[in-house]
């Protein structure tokens, strides 16, 4: 573009004070160098340039249009790598391994997001639990886990820490613990719980109530597999959960609409142990040269997780206003 090669050489007459040297380091003459700074001169009826000292350097007005030379190539070379990235991008075929938990809450968003910027790109999303993730990294059978962070960190994989919104725990509107002004966290015991599968960060909160109804260990895992209802599909955990008076644990972003419809309920528990954040991961095979479809989904969960902690915090900051009016 000729615009770019203008502002390129105007760039290089400032750095050098000289019209030769800007010409020597573009691979033009003097000449040509020379008419472009006439023709801005002209285009913007003033002088740009002035001799000091032996040196052609910019006046207040060269000066000026020098800096916006500068950020006018930097966007254009940033839109450069942007479409040179879009250009690897396409055709590719991705395959991302994902937590249950993850898979619809966060991996759904962040797919649609860069399929709009990038629609020719392929993606296969495979059910991983933590078990599984080491060796479907080591056998390439996946290229990037997403899911919820454990405290093993097997050798040879890099991990990356996020933090996630936890889930929430909801029930139907006619169930008993819906019409409950307070609900104690022995209350929701009476009930199966369900979900996409326990980790241990979900299981614990639940040891120390439910230890104190059992004399033994094995009494307190037994109802756990009693109690806990598991189904990697959240479509069926949903219905179930509409139709029965067991209570779920959900990415409160699967159900909003039907808590707005009142079809369904979140429970505040007193003194539930639920942290604010969920520590998440993502991981990959040490030494794995990422492709570019990989290193943009990253980027993409990062700055779709960050996007919804500022507008969860800005929305909190809200109400608290709101609350002290």
């Amino acid at each position: 573009m000729d615009t770019l090669h203008q502002m390129r050489q105007l760039i290089a007459l400032a750095e050098t004070g000289n019209y030769r040297k800007a010409g020597l380091r573009l691979g033009v003459s003097h000449a040509a160098v020379s008419q472009t700074i006439s023709r801005l001169e002209k285009d913007y009826g003033v002088s740009l340039f002035e001799k000091k000292g032996g040196a052609t350097v910019p006046t207040i007005h060269g000066q000026r249009l020098v800096e916006a030379a500068g950020q006018l190539l930097s966007e254009a070379e940033q839109v450069k790598d942007e479409i040179n990235s879009m250009k690897q991008l396409d055709g590719q075929t991705l395959i991302i391994g994902a937590d249950p938990i993850v898979c619809d809450s966060l991996m759904a968003p962040v797919l649609a997001r860069l399929l709009k910027s990038h629609p020719k790109l392929k993606f296969r999303v495979v059910i991983t639990h933590w078990a599984e993730m080491e060796s479907q990294l080591r056998d390439k059978i996946i290229q990037i886990y997403v899911g919820v962070a454990h405290n093993r960190r097997p050798e040879g994989i890099i991990f990356s820490s996020l933090w996630l919104t936890p889930p929430i725990i909801v029930c139907n509107a006619e169930h008993p613990l819906a019409q409950q002004k307070t609900i104690m966290f022995s209350d929701i015991l009476r009930y199966r719980a369900m979900l996409s599968y326990v980790p241990d960060w979900l299981r614990k909160p639940w040891l120390p109530e439910i230890s104190g109804f059992y004399s033994s260990t094995d009494q307190v895992h037994e109802f756990l597999g009693q109690n806990f209802v598991e189904s990697e599909s959240m479509g069926t955990l949903r219905e179930l959960l509409l139709q029965t008076d067991a209570i779920a644990v959900m990415p409160e972003t699967l159900v909003r609409e039907d808590i707005k419809d009142k079809t369904l309920k979140k429970l505040n528990i007193e003194g539930f142990p639920f942290v604010e954040k969920v520590k998440g991961i993502v991981a990959h095979l040490e030494g794995y040269v990422l492709s570019p479809a990989a290193t943009a989904t990253i980027k993409t969960i990062r700055d779709l997780v960050e996007s919804d902690q500022s507008s969860k915090t800005a929305k909190n900051n809200a109400e608290e206003k709101d609350n002290l009016m």
